[in-house]
């Protein structure tokens, strides 16, 4: 699922992604284009996803045991809560859920405070994103007020000067928490896009390597995941 702030964005716009990791995990890549806010707030984009989610469980030669849902900002907030959603509804939990400085706390709208070296997004464009996906609704549930038994293991990474960089380590710490393998990497002075940014540098080299492994060590019973770890 692609990034945007619930707001932005298209398909295609991470096709350089997705392309970057069908090549290095050797695995299919689908990318939905889901209904955006504030023409059409929550519940419209999650179930675009999980109408994608099914057509892709249907198509011939694709594993239903093995896939992974995953996305950019809140592309990796969506595929959280369709994780959440599918598990809710009592179909079939993804194998692995890879979420790239997830956008997954209403929460953070609210907030005063930005770290330092913030860039790309701040909070400001926050609290659009979240006013327009919500829209007054009242059914939506964030996914860190409902991490339960039976989600899927993770791998979630952000940077330190990200303003999603706390919400993200809490969800963590809650899936961890439940049982649920997490395999976390924080990025000393990442900002929300960083890797995108300078693709070139070490760290977001390392980052694009820690994921591509999550994926590629994917099982239908257990994914390879590591313990938490950060990296400078």
């Amino acid at each position: 699922m692609h990034g945007g702030g619930y707001v932005l964005g298209f398909a295609r716009h991470d096709d350089s992604f997705c392309r970057r990791f069908a090549r290095g995990a050797g695995c299919v890549v689908a990318s939905v284009d889901y209904r955006l806010a504030p023409e059409n707030p929550y519940p419209a984009a999650l179930e675009d996803c999980r109408a994608a989610s099914a057509v892709l469980r249907s198509l011939p030669g694709v594993d239903a045991d093995a896939i992974a849902v995953g996305g950019v900002s809140a592309g990796g907030g969506l595929s959280a809560q369709l994780s959440h959603d599918l598990v809710r509804r009592g179909v079939e939990a993804p194998a692995l859920q890879v979420l790239v400085y997830p956008m997954l706390d209403p929460g953070t709208r609210d907030a005063a405070a930005e770290p330092d070296g913030l860039r790309v997004w701040d909070a400001r464009s926050n609290r659009f994103g979240w006013d327009s996906y919500l829209a007054g609704s009242t059914g939506f549930v964030p996914v860190l007020d409902a991490v339960g038994p039976g989600l899927p293991p993770t791998w979630i990474g952000v940077g330190t000067a990200d303003l999603f960089h706390d919400e993200c380590i809490r969800y963590a710490d809650a899936l961890r928490a439940s049982g649920v393998p997490v395999e976390s990497v924080e990025v000393s002075g990442g900002f929300h896009g960083f890797d995108v940014a300078v693709p070139w540098a070490p760290s977001a080299r390392m980052f694009t390597r820690s994921l591509i492994h999550a994926l590629r060590s994917m099982r239908a019973d257990r994914p390879d995941v590591c313990p938490r770890g950060r990296t400078d």
